[in-house]
């Protein structure tokens, strides 16, 4: 159900409303976008890139390799015998 606009609203007034709350739409903005910002700043210095972690990775998985295979070798050994 709509409802009638007041009689007593002229269009200077309805006109200053919708200005104030445009511009409190656009401070509101702001303070989010500086927010996000904030928040992108502080993840870029606790977390390392892709690049960074590339070699991590690959002495992680050539380690993990050796074990494993370790492990295999030394069970075969032991059903062989």
């Amino acid at each position: 159900m709509e409802t009638k606009p007041d009689k007593d609203m002229t269009v200077k007034t309805a006109v200053a409303l919708i200005v104030k709350d445009i511009s409190y739409i656009k401070n509101n903005i702001k303070e989010v976008k500086d927010s996000v910002k904030e928040i992108e700043d502080c993840l870029n210095e606790k977390y390392v890139t892709k690049v960074e972690f590339s070699p991590v990775k690959f002495i992680t998985f050539g380690f993990v390799g050796i074990i494993i295979t370790a492990v295999l070798g030394s069970l075969i050994a032991l059903v062989v015998r």
